[in-house]
């Protein structure tokens, strides 16, 4: 069972199937981590989980990335799992590692050797969740992606602070802008790929932003019809 202080009511995860919720539901996101465990790990015990936090919700601010990884990790600490073999061999003590295999249970796509399930339905990647477990107070990190790695830590100077605004925009990633979400995603995967593909054929002085320019633009050259559904 789980609550939120934002939202009225309970919500109640079905252990032998899906949880019936509504596009959008904060809900979503704890029964997907809740059935994505029991799938990899096995069975888990009952839990009440409450929620509470001061983030705006549906604001991009990765409110949801982090309800899956409060959720996930809630539960792992219960079952006990941390302690167990497959842990061990799967995930370790490896942050880097869980920050992949927690988006992974929100995308839905395998990791190592636990296999993939529905996810909540969007086609995210793993920045969020790394930020949330890998960064550091004081310090400004460096990532890659996919793989994931960290390169450096450095100091944040003093008296620097970053200011983030609200702009007010509504936008429920598991709701209305789901579709627009994962077109926005897809593309970008293409352009990767296509920049992956095509990079030994440039110059080694096209400047890196040239050739993701390049890469962007062909994606809308052939992925438009797509993208437009």
């Amino acid at each position: 069972m789980a609550r939120s202080s934002a939202f009225d009511g309970e919500v109640v995860i079905d252990a032998d199937g899906a949880t019936p919720l509504p596009p959008g539901h904060w809900g979503r996101y704890v029964a997907t981590a809740w059935h994505r465990l029991r799938a990899n790990f096995g069975e888990l015990p009952a839990a009440e989980l409450t929620f509470s936090s001061d983030l705006p919700l549906a604001a991009g601010m990765s409110s949801s990335s982090a309800l899956v990884v409060a959720s996930a990790l809630a539960l792992a600490d219960l079952a006990g799992l941390r302690e167990t073999e497959l842990w061990a061999s799967e995930l370790g003590d490896d942050r880097l590692r869980w920050a992949t295999y927690l988006a992974a249970t929100e995308n839905g796509v395998t990791f190592a050797g636990l296999p993939g399930s529905a996810g909540v339905g969007t086609r995210g990647g793993s920045e969020d969740h790394t930020g949330m477990l890998c960064s550091r107070p004081g310090q400004l990190g460096q990532f890659g992606f996919d793989p994931v790695a960290r390169h450096r830590h450095v100091a944040l100077p003093s008296g620097m602070v970053f200011v983030v605004g609200l702009s007010g925009v509504i936008a429920e990633k598991t709701g209305a802008a789901q579709a627009q979400y994962n077109r926005a995603s897809d593309a970008g995967a293409f352009a990767s790929d296509w920049l992956a593909r095509h990079r030994a054929a440039f110059p080694h002085r096209v400047q890196a932003d040239t050739l993701v320019t390049d890469a962007a633009a062909a994606a809308q050259r052939v992925q438009r019809p797509y993208l437009r559904g």
